[in-house]
């Protein structure tokens, strides 16, 4: 029953790289919010992180019988806040729970619907995740941001460098 994520996009919730981050909040969830959003942009990379995700996850059980679970992506989300910032299970089933972004970039809405996230699902979900695993996503990421190219490439200049004893050399 599990799947990558649900295609049917909810009317309370809105697309995933339309989510409104306040960019200038020095908060530490918001960046990893905006590298997921990014992520998720990118379909051959987040269909590859899912992929890895759903091996594990799915490692000892069918994804077609059992009841619903939560989406890869969902655990591809807590797992990256939960490492991302440092965060315990608790704090982590509170942000899952009452953060709009973080509950909007999961591809949940607002509208009362049962989407409680108990500490020990979020645990349980999460700690099926391999070491291995996590550091083949890190190394997927890593590599697509070495593909980046700076726009500016002009040479950079400085005019002097102070030296060991305070004086100016040239």
């Amino acid at each position: 029953m599990r799947k990558a994520f649900d295609p049917q996009r909810r009317l309370d919730c809105q697309a995933i790289p339309q989510v409104h981050l306040n960019l200038n909040c020095r908060a530490r969830i918001v960046p990893i919010l905006r590298a997921l959003q990014h992520i998720y942009s990118q379909r051959p990379l987040c269909d590859e992180i899912l992929r890895a995700v759903a091996a594990d996850v799915s490692r000892q059980s069918s994804r077609r019988r059992g009841r619903k679970g939560m989406d890869y992506w969902q655990i591809a989300v807590l797992a990256a806040v939960r490492l991302g910032c440092n965060f315990g299970y608790d704090e982590l089933q509170d942000l899952a729970e009452h953060h709009g972004a973080l509950r909007q970039i999961m591809g949940i809405g607002d509208w009362g619907e049962d989407t409680g996230f108990d500490w020990r699902r979020i645990r349980d979900n999460l700690c099926l995740l391999r070491p291995e695993t996590v550091e083949h996503i890190n190394h997927l990421i890593v590599a697509k941001g070495h593909k980046f190219r700076y726009l500016d490439t002009a040479p950079l200049r400085h005019d002097r460098f102070f030296g060991l004893n305070g004086q100016a050399e040239t």
